[in-house]
């Protein structure tokens, strides 16, 4: 949701700059969570133990395309643990 929609659907529940904020920000916020919850597909949720498999996975796959673009055959193991520190600083 960017600044557009949030400012149309201001408008849409009847706000205006003459308008106290207190007399609309209920249809507003009915408005925001019709068009937040409308998105999400709830199939799609995952446990907390499930989104940790995930990030592991993905910390793993990370770390292996490291190793295989800086691999050097004479490279040590502690330098191949240097590269892959250093990843999170690009």
């Amino acid at each position: 949701m960017n600044r557009e929609d949030i400012i149309r659907m201001a408008l849409e529940a009847g706000y205006t700059r003459y308008d106290s904020l207190a007399e609309r920000l209920h249809e507003f916020a009915a408005l925001v969570a019709v068009h937040t919850l409308a998105n999400i597909d709830p199939s799609k949720f995952m446990s907390y133990r499930e989104g940790f498999e995930v990030g592991v996975a993905a910390e793993r796959e990370a770390c292996a395309k490291v190793c295989d673009a800086k691999w050097i055959y004479t490279a040590s193991p502690s330098e191949m643990a240097e590269y892959i520190r250093a990843r999170s600083k690009e």
